[in-house]
């Protein structure tokens, strides 16, 4: 006689009013921090085995409210080290973000000299930007003030989450519904889209090939793929505060590449993305 007593609290949580979202206020900053674990294993000698961490902080800054949106900056944190500034020539940058959500950068022209600064200080040519290059870690040169733009997107958190509601990822076969597991968490998991990941594996192989001055076209790279048969799951949890914020995703991509004689990789990649508030300092 339990059961129905935890089903009926359960719906009144899912049908609660979410308080009003305040509006943002200059001086208003959010910490930014990024991480992202890998670990691979496989059933044979030959498979790929290990793991990896990283980590990345940022801080997001109201510096004005407009009657048509806000201007945000982006820092890196206060201890950021001189060899961080050094290796960051984007940050800090300054955008206008509208209320439809069109962003525009204000500074490009500062941009465009600190970028100039960092080719010079690491002794590489502008013929190289765009390009996948080898020095501690393999890295594409990013020389566009402009990509920073789509840095953001890949930041951002998005608002107005709700139980039931479609939610879809890049990497994902068809959208799947978001459900709600505890007040204030939001859950969807989806099927992986074998396509899409046997794109991105040939893409690798492509990076790699560009890496050891090899020719290796995508088609090529896609062909040699096609035996793969590729399972798996994305699994998206979104934290949200008492005003419904979203503060925090997290997504699990657990992917199966498995052959005709048997052999069977996986690889697990947690990816959470995490908006904490700070206080304010203008």
């Amino acid at each position: 006689m339990q059961k129905p007593e935890i089903m009926l609290v359960l719906a009144v949580a899912l049908v609660a009013p979410v308080a009003a979202t305040p509006a943002p206020g200059v001086g208003d900053a959010v910490q930014i921090t990024t991480d992202r674990e890998m670990e691979e294993h496989g059933n044979r000698a030959d498979s790929p085995q290990g793991a990896s961490t990283d980590r990345d902080s940022y801080v997001e800054r109201v510096m004005a409210v407009r009657p048509d949106g806000e201007v945000l900056e982006y820092d890196l944190p206060r201890n950021a080290t001189k060899d961080d500034r050094a290796s960051n020539w984007q940050f800090p940058f300054e955008v206008s973000k509208a209320h439809d959500g069109t962003v525009r950068l204000l500074n490009e022209p500062e941009l465009v000299v600190r970028g100039d600064h960092w080719l010079k200080a690491a002794g590489i040519s502008r013929t190289v930007c765009g390009k996948l290059i080898f020095t501690w870690n393999a890295f594409r040169v990013d020389c566009d003030p402009q990509s920073i733009i789509r840095w953001l997107a890949r930041v951002a958190l998005p608002g107005g989450l709700q139980a039931g509601a479609p939610f879809n990822d890049a990497d994902a076969r068809a959208p799947a519904s978001l459900r709600q597991v505890s007040p204030g968490k939001l859950v969807a998991t989806l099927e992986i889209d074998p396509a899409i990941i046997r794109r991105q594996r040939a893409q690798a192989d492509v990076g790699v090939a560009e890496l050891t001055q090899k020719v290796l076209t995508l088609d090529a790279a896609l062909k040699a793929h096609e035996a793969e048969t590729v399972t798996g799951t994305i699994t998206v949890t979104f934290d949200l505060d008492a005003a419904g914020r979203t503060r925090q995703r997290t997504r699990v991509v657990t992917v199966q590449v498995s052959w005709p004689n048997g052999r069977v990789d996986t690889q697990v990649v947690t990816s959470t993305l995490t908006h904490t508030p700070l206080s304010s300092t203008i």
